[in-house]
């Protein structure tokens, strides 16, 4: 089949699927296999960009969005306006034994979601329905707060339409949150699991706290507490076996993940999260012994992500918090940072976790107690050793004067 009649039949496809969904509005295994049928179709690489624009020329994301509400067989459900949300939720909430539809559907409108600096039209598709898609999402959560898997569809579908919206991200942030988005999340967060939703809203959190002045929003609303609690809950402990072990790390990941989201965007309120054990937190993402390092990849993401916590809070308490500083000195988050920095040291280190240590250090630095610490645990040794590494780096270049005060 030649380049165009392929393209043809796609496109055809796409109208197909959108037209199944608007003439079965209430036959729910029609509206599962359409959702699926949608992420299938989005993620087939190369051509998911053009395939984003025909599904949503087709009108895929107003059929996704009305298959929140319009999934129980024998029923006709209106769909419900975008400032309608008792209605909206009064109709999801009453098929809520179907929530394998709203579940499909959540996972695909997130599948659906543009990439950035793509051409206008291609936006179009979530800015045309924006609305609507956030109240059908935070009607969904609302559902049933303890459904793991509806839980973590939604908080998917979030963080993926704000990862990758970054021209409007912070228009669709602050719908988001007016919608009651950052309530929802934390809701679910407070009674979600290791195994189920709980890294998938902790990664939403992230996503929505690093656009326009979510994070501000977010923590007065009690974010960092709510971040910290899933930790405390499910990390404290040792796993048992190697798949907790899994969970674990992800969980405290996308933990560190939230925390370096809200410390980037809120440094001047970055004295919270500290308060509720973000120090101590991202200090454990330090392993112990190098082959813990190098025995999984999720070990090396979790350092990365626990060495983005810390730098982002040093570089808040430089420039807001004395408070901030106190609390990663006694934190140990100076021998931690050089402990991460050692680990990486050897050759098969990674250059980008090397990065983040230097990074972390360099930020740490700039307090004069934490230089002390640094320069007492052996930093200036581990610092001089790898910046012949660091020579493509121009973030850790520019700061290396800061090395001096070790």
């Amino acid at each position: 089949m030649d380049a165009g009649r392929q393209l043809h039949a796609t496109v055809a496809c796409e109208e197909q699927v959108a037209r199944m969904m608007r003439s079965f509005p209430n036959d729910a295994s029609i509206q599962v296999w359409a959702a699926r049928a949608i992420s299938a179709l989005t993620v087939d690489e190369p051509n998911d960009s053009a395939i984003q624009r025909s599904l949503g020329q087709a009108g895929a994301c107003a059929a996704l969005v009305s298959a929140l509400v319009k999934h129980r067989p024998n029923a006709t459900v209106q769909f419900a306006t975008a400032g309608a949300t008792d209605a909206l939720l009064a109709a999801v909430r009453a098929r809520l034994r179907y929530s394998t539809v709203p579940r499909q559907a959540l996972y695909a409108l997130g599948a659906m979601a543009v990439r950035p600096n793509e051409p206008a039209d291609a936006t179009l598709l979530l800015r045309r329905h924006a609305a609507q898609v956030v109240q059908a999402i935070v009607a969904a959560m609302r559902i049933d707060v303890t459904h793991q898997d509806l839980q973590a569809a939604a908080a998917t579908a979030i963080e993926r339409i704000m990862e990758h919206n970054n021209n409007g991200g912070a228009a669709i942030a602050q719908q988001l949150l007016d919608a009651g988005a950052g309530n929802a999340l934390m809701e679910a967060l407070a009674v979600s699991t290791r195994h189920g939703a709980a890294a998938f809203v902790l990664l939403a959190l992230a996503a929505l706290a690093s656009h326009g002045g979510s994070a501000a929003q977010l923590l007065a609303a009690g974010a960092a507490e709510a971040i910290m609690a899933p930790v405390a809950k499910h990390c404290r402990d040792k796993p048992r076996s190697p798949y907790e072990d899994i969970r674990r790390t992800e969980l405290l990941s996308a933990a560190m993940s939230a925390i370096a989201a809200l410390a980037v965007s809120a440094p001047a309120d970055s004295a919270t999260p500290c308060a509720a054990g973000a120090c101590e937190a991202a200090v454990t993402t330090v392993p112990e012994h190098v082959q813990i390092l190098y025995a999984r990849d999720i070990h090396r993401n979790l350092l990365e992500r626990g060495l983005e916590a810390l730098a982002a809070l040093a570089s808040a308490a430089e420039s807001h918090s004395p408070v901030v500083a106190l609390s990663l000195v006694q934190a140990r988050a100076c021998e931690a940072a050089t402990a991460a920095l050692n680990l990486v040291l050897t050759p098969c280190g990674n250059d980008a976790t090397l990065t983040s240590a230097m990074r972390t250090i360099c930020a740490l630095c700039a307090d004069a107690s934490a230089a002390a610490r640094l320069s007492a645990a052996g930093a200036r040794e581990s610092v001089i050793s790898a910046i012949p590494r660091c020579s493509n780096c121009p973030i850790v270049q520019t700061q290396l004067e800061r090395l001096s005060w070790l």
